[in-house]
C-alpha cells in the first residue's frame, strides 16, 4: 500500500505599513511517500520519503530572513508482533527495528537547530 501527499502553498505576510514578506516556517511545498508490506514470518516492512521546500526564519543575531534550504529524509521500519500462550499478564510482544533519516541529511526546523540526526531505534511492547 502506497500513500503519498503533496502540499504547495505560497504565503506572503503583509504588515502595517505595506511590506510584504515571507511568513517564517512555511514551506513552499511539502511532500511525502509511505509504503509497507507484509514479509513471510509475519514481518511487516514499511519505509517513508520526505520532502519540505525551501524556507525562511528570521535570525536573532541578524534581524534578517534567512533562508532554509530544502531537505529531504527517507525512513524504515521492520516490525512483528508475537504471541505467546499462557495465562501470563505478558503473553504478546510487539518488536519493531527503526531508523529515521536514514540518510543522515542536515534538516533544520529554525534557524540554527537542526533535527536529531540518523537515529536508531530498538523497542519491545510487552502486554
Amino acid at each position: 500500500m502506497a500513500i503519498s501527499r503533496y502540499h504547495f502553498q505560497a504565503w506572503q505576510v503583509e504588515d502595517v505599513s505595506g511590506d510584504r514578506t515571507r511568513p517564517e516556517y512555511e514551506p513552499s511545498v511539502v511532500g511525502g511517500l509511505a509504503l509497507a508490506t507484509q514479509l513471510p514470518a509475519e514481518f511487516r516492512v514499511s519505509g517513508g520519503y520526505r520532502f519540505v521546500g525551501k524556507q525562511f526564519c528570521l535570525n536573532a543575531d541578524s534581524s534578517s530572513m534567512d533562508r532554509l534550504k530544502r531537505t529531504h529524509r527517507f525512513d524504515l521500519q521492520l516490525r512483528r508482533l508475537f504471541g505467546f500462550e499462557g495465562r501470563s499478564a505478558l503473553t504478546n510482544v510487539d518488536a519493531l527495528v527503526s531508523v529515521t533519516n536514514l540518510t543522515d541529511n542536515t534538516i533544520f526546523d529554525q534557524c540554527g537547530l537542526p533535527q536529531p540526526g540518523r537515529t536508531f531505534r530498538i523497542q519491545l511492547l510487552l502486554f
